[in-house]
């Protein structure tokens, strides 16, 4: 601490420009890591570091053990069915088990939520002394006991963590020895070892647990949002409401925060950090006492909302918000289980689409309900039905099942419920016209209902696969935000360890917030964020939030370079900001995060002008320009080519010649030829149409543009084949110029500077895994070689016959490959530029999409 303010008055010290500290947290064996934070920051980690003080390694050792105990209790009752249907009849109120998978994922239920309500007791035996701690579960008996210290538990409060424990208990038989046994010997056991790790409580560890072994992410799409993820998130999204007065909870008891597919809960988790940390800043600012236990009671009672179609999951969200603050006695919340299927074709938080109010239960695990039950600390009270309010913040990781590829929407349910599903959400969004896509999945439509409830200047904050930014199934998404809000951030990750913010899934994921306009005039620059460094750990996560909210990032159209994240001493990404009006003018909102050094990311935005910009030498270069679907037109999708012909191809020849597949170890020149042969279907494939081979043969072309690529393992970004040829992994381009054109297009596209344009058009979905759509690659900008001296298009066609024969390194070793080097220095010759295009390659080269390497 500064000597010379060490004995100065408060309010001299209010006039002194902001400390800087050095802080370090320290682990048990491990090693200090000095970073620099203000004061804010220092009191910012010291109010949350208790969720992060176990450290990952400690929270991993605790998830491993509840797995286990929770896997130990299901091997032994799996077999007990008639004790299970009874569970699920009388307790869970869920569908009866049938199978052996069923039984095994009930009594997984049970474990846990057995395991939820040992681990509450124990937190109130240590502010209660009339509830007895775990350690005076008797060996013998075990049932008996805590049905009677439940039964206790329940007439004072706390009915959403005890009533279906109570429930669950009664209907194990006393003479099922061994499951009493495990419960004992396993679950109270790992309960009090749990609850010893006071801050672990605060992690949701049960919900990873659940998400992990039992919610089906296959079929209902739905990811477990990261707590680092989340922090940032509702940091910067809570920051950004305005009109609240922070210091006092009846004023934050006027907030409405709500997510429509809460999940077990760890964005409301993290919401209501955020808004603590408000709470007890702006308290300090304004003198006042923190009143942490109002605040907490404020919050449940009135201020966050859930709603799930996954009863058990409502049921961890209530209760992990609960352990928050186990001393609050609270009367209600505002949790909700909605109804997905059943004979109305109930669509869960879809419904709010048709109608608000909605058909909802709240009571957890009742019988599917046409009315809510509103659940005290007594039990059930008056019925009625759910109106979502007005919101000032809606923050969502949505589904994503998407309506291609076998139409998952609504896979949780059987199949011809879910056609039914389907049919009444296709009628839905035509009827309401609603302004999201189901091509792009459940995400957008969830984003279009969040649009409708969202008041003026109210908070859009979500978690949505990076492929929003620019697919064209979600351009009425995009549309839909340009009309009405104003984007604040846009924050993805470029970190090759974690491209994504959900935990288990490795799809590349965007974190957005927007704010709804009040007026037309609305136009602050929007934030984008590339990390290096995706964070892991929650207070990395709460200093990287406090960077970007003090940020004052530079303008990506006129700086030279972004602003630079700091954390520990080392840079972990970039920020800039574009304006509003730029952004909506623009078919994509990809550019601005599609490269993780800013550097690159100028050079994409230098050529939509057809400048030919290389860092350190600026504008070196600038050629007629044009869109690739001015001047081509690219062949059959590769499901057409399915429904015309059988697959895979032969060697038998036939008219139909095909270039199949994409092998980094065989496609390694830009010259090929076919590789097999296709053979028309006699008639179409079940619940397919048939594609008639004069539909698709005409499309066939010898340039072909690559559909899908490893970026850090394959060569060619585009071939060209002898013959005419169709593809299921490349798109047949004809150009409407002759050969000589198409082969200058193929020498360019695989260019340091064809490399960078195709990829601000790529659709990114699990980081080096890439694909090309045809929307994206029509928009594309090309050199308009029409528009050139004949000698431009002489001069790349001859390098193609010279080169056509040499193989190419993968695109990561693109710095070191001379051939790569022998084709920019054409392309170079041939737009009259006479700087090396080194400096290209070597961007390139580190960038972690390709190289899979991290950024120093």
């Amino acid at each position: 601490y500064p000597p010379e303010l060490r004995s100065s008055a408060y309010d001299r010290l209010l006039q002194q420009p902001p400390v800087r500290l050095q802080v370090s947290t320290v682990f048990l064996g491990g090693e200090p890591d000095f970073r620099t934070v203000t004061v804010d920051d220092l009191a910012s980690t010291l109010h949350l570091l208790h969720e992060d003080l176990a450290g990952k390694k400690v929270l991993d050792e605790a998830i491993g053990l509840i797995e286990e105990c929770v896997e130990s209790f299901a091997v032994t009752m799996s077999d007990e069915h008639a004790t299970l249907q009874r569970i699920a009849e009388k307790a869970l109120r869920t569908d009866i088990p049938r199978k052996q998978k069923q039984f095994a994922s009930t009594a997984r239920i049970c474990a846990i939520a057995l395991l939820n309500a040992l681990m509450f007791q124990e937190v109130l035996a240590k502010r209660r002394r009339d509830i007895p701690p775990l350690s005076d579960t008797p060996n013998e008996g075990v049932r008996g006991h805590l049905c009677d210290v439940w039964d206790h538990i329940l007439l004072v409060n706390w009915y959403p963590i005890f009533h279906i424990a109570r429930k669950i208990a009664a209907n194990i038989s006393v003479d099922s020895a061994t499951a009493w046994y495990v419960v004992r010997r396993y679950l109270v056991s790992a309960a009090e070892r749990l609850v010893e790790k006071r801050a672990a409580l605060r992690h949701d560890l049960l919900g990873r647990v659940y998400h992990k072994l039992l919610a089906q992410k296959k079929f209902l799409a739905t990811y477990f949002t990261s707590v680092p993820a989340a922090t940032v998130l509702l940091t910067l999204a809570v920051q950004s409401i305005d009109g609240i007065d922070w210091s006092e909870p009846k004023e934050v008891s006027r907030l409405r925060v709500a997510d429509l597919a809460c999940g077990t809960g760890t964005l409301l988790m993290a919401a209501a950090s955020a808004i603590e940390e408000q709470h007890y800043r702006a308290c300090a600012e304004a003198g006042k006492l923190p009143n942490p236990i109002t605040l907490h009671k404020a919050l449940l009672e009135n201020s966050l909302w859930g709603f799930d179609v996954l009863p058990f999951a409502v049921h961890l969200t209530a209760s992990t918000l609960a352990l928050r603050a186990p001393e609050v006695e609270f009367e209600k919340t505002n949790l909700y289980v909605v109804p997905l299927g059943g004979d109305s074709n109930a669509l869960g938080s879809i419904e709010f689409l048709r109608r608000n109010p909605i058909n909802a239960q709240k009571n957890l695990f009742a019988e599917p309900l046409t009315e809510t039950s509103l659940v005290g600390p007594t039990g059930e009270t008056e019925a009625e039905k759910v109106a979502l309010p007005e919101l000032d913040l809606c923050v969502m990781n949505p589904p994503f099942t998407r309506s291609v590829g076998g139409n998952l929407l609504f896979g949780s349910v059987p199949y011809e419920q879910r056609r039914r599903l389907q049919k009444e959400l296709a009628e839905l969004l035509r009827k309401n016209r609603v302004g999201a896509s189901s091509t792009a999945g459940l995400g957008a439509i969830f984003v279009a209902i969040a649009d409708r409830h969202i008041k003026p200047r109210g908070i859009m904050a979500l978690v949505l696969p990076l492929t929003c930014l620019s697919g064209p199934a979600w351009q009425k998404t995009r549309a839909l935000w340009a009309s009405n809000y104003s984007l604040q951030w846009v924050i993805a990750s470029h970190d090759p360890q974690r491209w994504n913010f959900s935990d288990s899934t490795s799809l590349s994921e965007v974190l957005l917030i927007l704010r709804k306009k009040e007026n037309a005039d609305e136009n602050s620059p929007a934030k984008f964020v590339v990390l290096w460094r995706n964070p892991t750990e929650t207070y990395d996560a709460i200093i990287v939030a406090s960077r970007l909210l003090d940020l004052s990032p530079a303008n990506l159209l006129h700086d030279q370079k972004g602003t630079p994240v700091n954390l520990n001493g080392k840079i972990v990404g970039e920020a800039f900001c574009v304006p509003q009006d730029w952004l909506k003018e623009q078919s994509s909102w990809f550019l601005p995060v599609a490269f993780a050094q800013t550097l690159l990311t100028k050079v994409a935005l230098h050529w939509l002008d057809g400048e030919i910009v290389i860092p350190g030498y600026g504008v070196v270069g600038r050629i007629p320009t044009t869109r690739l679907g001015d001047i081509a037109t690219l062949g059959p999708d590769p499901r057409d080519v399915y429904d015309g012909f059988e697959v895979p191809p032969t060697t038998t020849p036939s008219p139909f010649a095909c270039f199949w597949g994409h092998d980094a170890n065989i496609v390694k020149k830009m010259a090929q030829g076919p590789n097999g042969y296709l053979t028309p279907l006699s008639k179409p494939k079940k619940s397919r149409p048939l594609r008639r081979t004069e539909q698709l043969w005409p499309k066939a072309a010898n340039l072909l543009i690559a559909q899908f690529i490893w970026l850090n393992t394959q060569r060619l970004l585009a071939i060209y084949v002898s013959e005419k040829v169709l593809s299921n992994d490349w798109w047949p381009c004809k150009l409407q110029g002759g050969v000589a054109e198409e082969k200058a297009l193929c020498v360019w596209l695989n260019s340091s500077m064809g490399i960078v344009s195709l990829l601000t058009q790529r659709t990114q979905t699990r980081g080096a895994w890439v694909k090309w759509k045809k929307p994206p690659l029509y928009d594309m900008v090309v050199p308009d070689f029409a528009a050139m001296r004949e000698q431009v298009v002489e001069t790349l066609s001859e390098a193609f016959e010279r080169l056509k024969g040499k193989e190419l390194q993968p695109i990561s070793r693109i710095k070191d490959d001379p051939v790569r080097a022998e084709i920019d220095n054409a392309v170079a010759a041939a737009f009259g530029v006479d700087t090396d295009f080194a400096a290209l390659r070597t961007l390139l080269a580190n960038e972690p999409v390709i190289s899979l390497a991290r950024l120093a």
